[in-house]
């Protein structure tokens, strides 16, 4: 297994380049969990279009039996009313090594990681407990990862706490952080992309979420409300 001595360059270019997948990786959990929020908010919207018809005279010959305490929508990607598909990102999935046996430098990087982040070696004196904390998610996040095979997830797991393996050269391991950066940049995309974060990004577009509001009545077989009443019920909800 061939030997590299990391320069100080190139420990910095790893830090650079964890630092920016760190940023992408955090961009899509808080974007993930605002979306969760858009779509809860959405089907509450559509609970109270079939709570609305349910109620409504001119419904009698309703297309469905839906009850608004079951209906729920789940994220999914955005198809405008027309039924023409969009252009969506493709999510790349982190796929586990290939390999039988984990190669000497993952051994390597996750022995240092473990060193550094062990909950037995951490000492109340010398760090902080929310650093505490920090390293032993790093190390609990590390474990899964050696086991899983996500090698490009183990070198930044090394990073966020300083910490390089010099059985792998530098460029090999920028190489997988840049990877790692591509696939949740591709997963950003793919939020922006639903159907919930068109809903809660045209927050202030009335029109556009009356129009969201009738593709998702169309494609569950609900009957669609004129667009004065989906306005009303829209107004009501802003205001509560």
């Amino acid at each position: 297994m061939a030997f590299y001595r990391l320069s100080a360059k190139g420990k910095k270019k790893i830090i650079s380049s964890a630092k920016m997948t760190i940023q992408a990786e955090s961009l899509y959990l808080e974007m993930k969990d605002i979306n969760d929020d858009y779509n809860e908010e959405l089907n509450e919207i559509i609970r109270n279009i079939i709570s609305f018809n349910s109620s409504n005279i001119s419904s009698d010959a309703s297309k469905t039996d839906i009850s608004p305490s079951t209906f729920n929508l789940e994220i999914q990607p955005f198809k405008d009313y027309t039924g023409e598909n969009k252009e969506t990102r493709q999510k790349l999935v982190k796929n586990a090594g290939g390999e039988e046996q984990a190669p000497k430098w993952t051994r390597d990087l996750y022995k240092k990681i473990q060193m550094k982040t062990h909950p037995d070696v951490l000492s109340k004196d010398k760090f902080t407990a929310a650093e505490i904390e920090r390293r032993v998610n790093i190390n609990m996040a590390a474990h899964e990862y050696y086991h899983n095979k996500s090698w490009d997830d183990l070198v930044l797991c090394g990073a966020k706490v300083g910490i390089f393996t010099e059985l792998l050269s530098a460029t090999k391991q920028i190489a997988r952080l840049n990877k790692l950066f591509n696939e949740y940049s591709a997963m950003v995309g793919t939020v922006q992309d639903t159907l919930s974060w068109k809903w809660g990004s045209n927050w202030d577009n009335m029109d556009v979420r009356i129009n969201l509001i009738k593709y998702v009545c169309q494609n569950n077989s609900i009957d669609i409300p004129p667009d004065s009443d989906i306005k009303i019920i829209l107004e009501k909800f802003e205001i509560i």
